[in-house]
């Protein structure tokens, strides 16, 4: 299985610029450039992403049939032909990523007759990626930007600012570069990434004399109540967004108690129960990172197998046991069974069972993780890790 990564960047035609502007220049007419046509992915193994005046194809190749996204690469030039757009040879590269042990890689498409270069990394939207979607590359362009600033920190403490703006400072100039596009990185950090990174936060803490959150609090956090006057304040009497001192004292935990563990999650008001100001309009707010895990559902009474490669232990990230939507596990079931949705239970057993393990089995019903919802078709829901043993 693989992936291929093509960046193709995209700029107006100069033939056609030089026919618009005389256009005009001759005819006093509005200049507008635009294209005429939407342009959109036609295949499902096939990802089009639109930035700016860049876009990139993400292709998922199976069975070594690359049809698809050959025909999407003819499709997008094309397109820009149709549209008084050029494609630019010299800047479109293409990436492979390929984990099976023996390979031989396809032949580059080609752009307007150029075949397209074949590269190692490519950065997008500022973050690099690479063959072997390692993060280091990035991380270490972060740090590299985060010491160079960190001279300015020192030489506003030396000015002797107060602590307040040093914090101001380190929030808006050097924190902000630690955390570009941290949600897609973080999660597959290596520990000595991490560290690396943690040591600028650490540093800037003995400049100004404060403590400052860690990048690990950064990503897991979460909020419920009333912050400032500005957020979700549409339509809102002064006096629903005046307490700007509200908050729920458990938040975190209730967004890991729900989310932890899943593909997507949703919450709503009712489950933090607890109400911290009754005569304010409140909003939720997180930051999280995905975690590449093994995810699984496995309906009530049937079995669930977790495993590892050889040299490899279990660790569940998150288990429950339960309904939250009316679809999973839903087949043959009469309309009663599905439809109370507000109904789970943590399933620590799972993790108790199957952590330090290689392989781990057990069943999804009641008599394991107790009844959460009488009368209702419930499943399992869990993910996990493989580590080192």
């Amino acid at each position: 299985m693989s992936f291929f990564f093509a960046a193709l960047c995209r700029t107006l035609s100069p033939r056609k610029e030089e026919d618009v502007a005389e256009d005009y220049l001759s005819r006093d007419a509005e200049l507008k450039v635009k294209s005429q046509t939407a342009l959109h992915n036609s295949h499902d193994s096939v990802k089009l992403i639109k930035f700016a005046d860049d876009t990139t194809l993400i292709g998922l190749i199976s069975n070594n049939d690359e049809s698809a996204y050959r025909r999407e690469v003819d499709r997008l030039v094309s397109w820009c032909s149709g549209n008084n757009l050029e494609l630019n040879a010299q800047k479109t590269v293409e990436m492979i990523v390929d984990f099976r042990k023996s390979t031989v890689p396809p032949p580059p498409p080609s752009v307007m007759d150029s075949p397209i270069t074949s590269v190692e990394s490519f950065r997008f939207l500022g973050t690099t990626i690479t063959q072997d979607l390692k993060w280091e590359p990035t991380i270490s362009s972060l740090i590299k930007k985060a010491q160079q600033r960190m001279y300015f920190l020192r030489q506003l403490r030396k000015a002797k600012l107060p602590a307040q703006m040093l914090v101001q400072f380190y929030t808006a100039i050097i924190e902000s570069i630690l955390t570009s596009s941290i949600t897609v990185w973080f999660a597959g950090a290596t520990v000595r990434d991490k560290q690396r990174l943690q040591r600028i936060v650490r540093s800037a803490e003995e400049v100004i004399g404060r403590s400052l959150p860690s990048l690990q609090d950064l990503v897991d956090s979460a909020f419920y109540g009333r912050a400032n006057s500005l957020t979700c304040a549409g339509g809102k009497s002064p006096a629903e967004v005046a307490n700007t001192a509200c908050s729920h004292a458990d938040a975190l935990n209730v967004f890991r108690h729900r989310c932890n563990g899943k593909k997507t999650c949703e919450l709503n008001s009712p489950v933090f129960e607890q109400d911290p100001c009754s005569d304010t309009f409140k909003y939720m707010e997180t930051s999280y990172s995905c975690v590449p895990a093994t995810h699984r559902v496995v309906c009530e009474h049937s079995m669930a197998y977790l495993n590892c490669a050889a040299g490899k232990v279990i660790k569940v990230l998150g288990a429950d046991f339960g309904r939250r939507d009316h679809t999973t596990c839903a087949f043959r079931r009469q309309k009663s069974e599905v439809e109370k949705i507000d109904c789970t239970n943590d399933a620590p057993f799972v993790a108790e069972k199957c952590d330090g393990k290689n392989t781990c089995e057990l069943r999804a019903s009641q008599a394991v993780v107790g009844d959460s919802c009488s009368n209702t078709s419930l499943y399992l829901e869990y993910a996990y890790i493989c580590t080192d043993a």
